[in-house]
């Protein structure tokens, strides 16, 4: 699209939103060429440096003095067109200066945008980095693009295309085994074209589970922990295929015929893209009852098609599971059953789909059908659920495993049923025995008790917690902490978030304190404490970060998109559990594009 449309667009749709940051407008409706078009305390906002010739929207400038408040430093630094950093887009806007990319400048990559190498000069390159997008650079960016201080120490590797400039990614610690500590091997990842990956200890003695992994040396190891016995990097899950190499490929690759002394490139199930002969017929076997097919497409999708009424229909590999995908989706269908669908791969981690919610038959909205598919829930339709007075759901649920991302459900422990996802306020719907009354414990799960008295349920402690107070703050606490599970859960009765920590937790003295590198440390900031400052807090762990602990959250934050479509993005932040000091945010690369609503 042209930039002065979409100029032009933006414009039109602060006539009717606006950027409100507590209650101050920021932007107005004006179009303009330059600052002169523009009133006193305005400036000429454009969508990118490249101001000459293009049309922007004249802006009000912030008041610096709003610019600390911490939603605006939520979204991080920013870096404006005159090569300074700001610390917050708010404080650009208070200098009326154009706006680069979001984080610290970087004398290398220029304020140009840019769709291919031809338009840039003086020898730059079109380089697509994470976050900033596409802009004129300095070719060889993993010289001088920070991947440590932006991605948590991840190295930088530099993705070469054909058909599309190149791309920076950021993944992983190490590109060789000689990076790596003594006892440790890198191993590297497949969708990274096995070009970077993480260092990985090598155990010393592995159990014989029968779960067979295909090396990279084309051997199969009977399951993947003798695979890093031996230091070997992973190719794919299931026993290794004579016929397909371990040369990843993609659209790229097929389209430069990187696959032709090999075949062509195919994308198995469960395994990936990787060039393979061209008689996959030949050598590759789908589960029974279940018909071949290849795709026309780039790569080729080697496809295992077979009609299912459940996922108990449906068969599986070594290489991948198949689930039953049921939807109302057609005529006659309803969640009343009766519908037929088709089997489709299902991944371990669901969430490596992308998120478009979907509703499930049992009122539960869920991220994907990925997740709906292995609860073996039917999709009633795609996005937000119309809840038709559910109120306890079959969805159990527990410390360890939450009720499902993106409900309004609670895990609630009612009697008779144990723990169940449902909605808030169980006394206003939970039917007691006659003569009997409702009661809530304050636990965590909250605990749904009918008797007599709310004397007999309610209180702040239990046999099971300890009193905490947190630094100089006299609020008292009463603390669990489970050290029954792979990592320790911190339980506070008065918050309904479970706080994960892979570090030993311990209670002395009615202080909490964390087994850091660095001896026992203090946590002085209360989870509650964390969890206020936050707006839609997902998730919070304690780790350590440098000897000293940290609480790194997972929240999201109520923003437009365009000034206009209100989505939530989702903010990951790290915070001094000893000073409450904001040590580190991350963002989604779209986050320049949207507004704290």
């Amino acid at each position: 699209m042209n930039k002065s449309i979409l100029t032009i667009i933006l414009c039109s749709l602060f006539l009717f939103s606006g950027f409100v940051f507590n209650n101050i407008v920021l932007a107005s409706t004006l179009e303009c060429k330059s600052d002169l078009d523009c009133g006193n305390g305005k400036f000429c906002e454009f969508s990118n440096c490249n101001a000459e010739n293009n049309v922007g929207c004249c802006v009000i400038k912030s008041e610096s003095s709003i610019c600390d408040a911490i939603e605006f430093n939520l979204i991080g630094s920013v870096c404006g067109c005159d090569g300074v950093t700001y610390k917050n887009d708010c404080q650009r806007r208070s200098e009326g200066v154009l706006k680069n990319y979001n984080g610290d400048c970087m004398e290398e990559i220029s304020g140009n945008e840019c769709e291919d190498d031809v338009d840039c000069e003086d020898d730059n390159i079109c380089v697509n980095f994470p976050d900033i997008g596409y802009r004129c650079s300095k070719k060889d960016p993993c010289n001088y693009f920070n991947c440590s201080g932006n991605f948590s120490e991840n190295i930088c590797w530099e993705k070469t295309w054909s058909v599309m400039p190149n791309e920076v990614i950021c993944d992983g610690n190490c590109a060789s085994d000689s990076e790596c500590e003594t006892g440790e091997f890198c191993d590297l990842y497949s969708e990274n074209n096995f070009e970077i990956g993480e260092c990985v200890f090598m155990p010393d003695q592995c159990l014989l589970d029968d779960a067979p992994v295909c090396g990279y040396d084309g051997i199969t190891y009977k399951n993947d922990c003798l695979r890093k016995k031996n230091g070997v990097v992973k190719n794919y899950n299931g026993t290794c295929i004579d016929e397909i190499s371990n040369v990843v490929c993609d659209l790229d690759a097929a389209v430069k015929h990187a696959c032709d002394l090999i075949g062509s490139c195919y994308d198995f199930p469960g395994i990936g893209s990787r060039c393979a002969p061209r008689e996959v017929p030949d050598f590759w076997n789908c589960p029974e009852g279940s018909e071949l097919r290849i795709t026309l497409s780039l790569p080729q999708m080697v496809q295992c098609v077979k009609a299912c009424n459940s996922s108990s229909d449906c068969n599986s590999t070594d290489y991948v599971d198949y689930g039953c995908y049921l939807s109302t989706n057609q005529p006659d269908y309803s969640c009343d059953g009766g519908i037929s669908g088709f089997c489709i791969p299902v991944p371990e981690d669901c969430t490596d789909y992308p998120n478009n919610l979907v509703c499930g038959c049992n009122g539960i909205v869920y991220d994907n059908f990925c997740f709906l598919i292995k609860e073996g829930i039917i999709q009633k339709n795609i996005g937000e659920c119309d809840l038709d007075g559910i109120n306890i759901t079959d969805i159990t649920c527990s410390i360890a495993e939450p009720c499902p991302e993106n409900t309004n459900f609670q895990c609630i422990d009612f009697p008779g049923l144990g723990l169940r996802c449902a909605r808030s306020n169980p006394c206003s719907y939970y039917d007691c025995p006659q003569n009997t009354s409702c009661f809530l414990a304050q636990t965590y799960p909250s605990r749904v008790i009918c008797g007599g008295s709310s004397d007999d349920v309610a209180g702040g402690s239990t046999d099971s917690t300890e009193k905490v107070i947190f630094g100089n703050n006299k609020v008292n606490y009463y603390i669990n902490i489970d050290k029954t599970k792979e990592r320790n859960v911190l339980q506070i009765p008065s918050i309904s978030i479970n706080v994960e920590s892979d570090n030993e937790l311990m209670i002395q003295g009615e202080k909490l304190f964390m087994k850091t590198t660095q001896g026992n440390k203090e946590i002085k900031i209360s989870p509650e404490d964390i969890n206020s400052n936050f707006s839609s807090v997902e998730n919070i762990e304690l780790k350590e970060d440098k000897g000293k602990p940290v609480y790194f959250l997972e929240s999201r934050l109520d923003v437009r998109l365009f000034a206009l479509i209100p989505v939530k993005m989702k903010i990951k932040s790290t915070i001094d559990a000893e000073n409450n000091e904001i040590l580190k945010v991350k963002k989604p690369w779209w986050s320049f594009l949207s507004k704290i609503k």
